[in-house]
């Protein structure tokens, strides 16, 4: 069976990291490609100053657990491996709220 969900993820502190093109626009292809890699049905995805909105299919073998943490994680470790110093600074990228 399948199952939508909104999922989000706010900056930790609810800093405005993407108020910077360069930062929204890496977020972006990161997350573009984690969708493809790892087959991810994605119907929609906004990417605020503060926070990530998604709406995602989930599955029997792809749990919603299982995307937020390919999402999540895997995005906020891409993230800061082109921005290792801003890693340094926030400790950590994201909290999710749903």
């Amino acid at each position: 069976m399948t199952e939508l969900h909104q999922v989000n993820f706010h900056t930790f502190h609810d800093r405005p990291i993407f108020l910077d093109d360069g930062y929204a626009r890496d977020r972006e292809q990161i997350f573009t490609a984690i969708v493809a890699r790892h087959r991810i049905i994605q119907l929609a995805r906004a990417i605020m100053p503060t926070h990530v909105h998604a709406v995602v299919a989930a599955f029997r073998d792809q749990p919603r657990a299982r995307i937020v943490q390919l999402l999540k994680g895997g995005s906020a470790h891409a993230f800061f491996e082109r921005y290792p110093l801003l890693g340094e600074e926030l400790g950590e990228l994201d909290r999710e709220d749903s």
